[in-house]
């Protein structure tokens, strides 16, 4: 809902947050699961395949570091 009203008007400082918190969330999601994949070249282009699929194909700018960030919040153990 967010991502489809960022598209037509500007958000509140509010809804940016929200919104740029649960997209992290679902990029570390992802590396998360890709990890564990037994296919290697999916497993070496983790990266690229969890940010073009979250913030490239949405046409929103990713943050900086957003994979390093993803190590400190969450155990990929």
């Amino acid at each position: 809902q967010l991502i489809k009203k960022s598209k037509k008007s500007k958000l509140s400082k509010k809804e940016i947050k929200q919104l740029n918190d649960e997209l992290f969330k679902k990029y570390c999601r992802c590396i998360k699961t890709l990890k564990k994949s037994k296919n290697k070249k999916i497993k070496e282009g983790k990266y690229g395949i969890c940010m073009n699929s979250i913030y490239k194909r949405r046409d929103i700018v990713p943050p900086y570091n957003a994979s390093r960030r993803c190590g400190q919040f969450y155990n990929y153990n």
